[in-house]
């Protein structure tokens, strides 16, 4: 069985702890910056940073209204396996 490193490249940016969260707080629905950074509890610079990376990956989209940025995930299966990756992790915990 092969793996790809686009599927590594992937895996690399669920597994780190902010943009795991990221993904979590927009698995909920569409969000602006702000409400991101509250959800993770980061600062705006690092939120804005992982939410690029987000981006270009293709996990997550935007749009601009007026002076804001909204983001959601691009993909509805991504939510389901994020909430099945945090079940997981939560079993793990216990």
């Amino acid at each position: 069985m092969s793996v790809s490193s686009d599927e590594c490249r992937l895996m690399k940016l669920i597994s780190n702890k902010i943009r795991f969260k990221i993904l979590k707080s927009l698995a909920n629905g569409e969000k602006c910056v702000m409400e991101i950074v509250r959800s993770v509890e980061c600062d705006q610079t690092t939120v804005s940073h992982n939410l690029s990376l987000l981006s270009e990956c293709g996990l997550v989209i935007s749009r601009k209204s007026g002076k804001m940025r909204f983001y959601k995930l691009r993909i509805s299966p991504l939510r389901k396996i994020i909430r099945e990756l945090d079940g997981l992790l939560n079993l793990a915990e216990k």
